[in-house]
């Protein structure tokens, strides 16, 4: 990935905010032989109207190109996999386009900065052959509490949404996680109200190497009040996968609603509690293929005794995909010695 921009704040040389920008990235993937190749280009305008709001605008170039080859198939047809499952790609199958945009962009909306504790973005345009619609909202509640809100639409591949995901986290957090098995929930929640956190379940939710449109919405909430510590993630996202006609994908997208919630209290110096609850519905629209839905909670005791500290745990979890399904409960004591 290069890229490069530069701007003007209105008022300088113009009553407009001006800027531009550039930018080239290049994706490989061994999967089928996968390429991505984005350039892009655009100029922003931002007209102040008063008291915080303000008019945004832009207008751009953009040039992707995204290829893969066909998977190898036996004499009966059937695709060929490898020892771990994956395609084996058909040397002799040329670059197929899986898609391609060259043209023109744009966008507008409104930008509402009252104070430096809130900034909200609202933009509708069109894009990637069809409208558009994203949006950031940035909110100190207060000095204890912070929200933040974002919609995006994007072509994306998992290295690249994942990548992007994670260098917006906050550099400072906390991720509430199971005890049992020290698996990550999908949120990661700041500890600060200027930066409330992000959820990763979008990223993660699916793992799949084909590039795909990318859309959804994501809010985390974090909320301190001394003792007490509570995280609010919610989320949705789509995606719509981008492969040539007729290959296993094709046309085919998967939705994914996902939640979580977590409390710390510190009960005296030596001593807290904690609970974390999640939850995750998972859908793809693939013929035959059924919706998953897991859930969780536990909740735990902590104690200090100096060098020794103890843990207690109880915790429940199920998962049910097309009315199968397995619901369990585990308990966990332990001792930790530090030195």
């Amino acid at each position: 990935l290069a890229q490069v921009r530069a701007g003007v704040k209105a008022g300088v040389i113009l009553p407009v905010g001006l800027s531009v920008a550039g930018a080239w990235q290049r994706e490989e993937a061994s999967q089928l032989d996968q390429t991505y190749e984005g350039k892009f280009a655009r100029a922003d305008a931002v007209l102040p109207v008063g008291a915080g709001l303000a008019l945004v605008g832009g207008i751009g170039y953009e040039k992707i190109e995204i290829t893969q080859r066909d998977p190898l198939r036996d004499a009966s047809g059937s695709i060929i996999r490898d020892g771990n499952g994956r395609f084996v790609t058909d040397p002799a199958s040329p670059p197929r386009i899986a898609y391609e945009t060259d043209g023109l962009f744009w966008d507008a909306g409104v930008m509402y900065r009252p104070s430096a504790r809130l900034m909200l973005e609202a933009r509708a345009g069109r894009r990637y052959d069809s409208m558009s619609y994203t949006g950031s909202l940035q909110w100190q509640i207060s000095r204890r509490s912070g929200l933040q809100v974002g919609v995006y639409d994007s072509v994306d591949s998992f290295g690249r949404q994942l990548v992007r995901d994670l260098a917006s986290l906050p550099t400072s957090f906390n991720i509430p996680g199971d005890p049992f098995g020290d698996a990550f929930n999908g949120c990661v929640f700041g500890d600060t109200a200027t930066a409330a956190g992000g959820c990763l379940t979008n990223s993660l939710g699916s793992i799949s190497t084909p590039s795909y449109r990318a859309r959804g919405d994501n809010a985390v909430l974090w909320m301190n009040a001394g003792p007490t510590t509570l995280g609010l993630g919610l989320g949705y996202a789509n995606r719509r996968y981008l492969v040539p006609p007729g290959v296993i994908l094709a046309g085919t997208s998967d939705d994914n609603w996902y939640g979580q919630f977590f409390a710390t209290q510190a009960l005296d110096a030596v001593s807290s509690i904690s609970g974390n609850i999640y939850t995750n519905y998972y859908e793809a629209n693939l013929p035959g293929a059924p919706g998953v839905f897991g859930a969780g909670a536990n909740g735990s005791y902590y104690r200090s005794f100096g060098s020794l500290s103890a843990m207690a745990t109880l915790g429940i979890s199920t998962y049910d995909v097309e009315g199968a399904g397995n619901t369990s409960a585990q308990a966990l004591l332990g001792l930790r010695y530090g030195f």
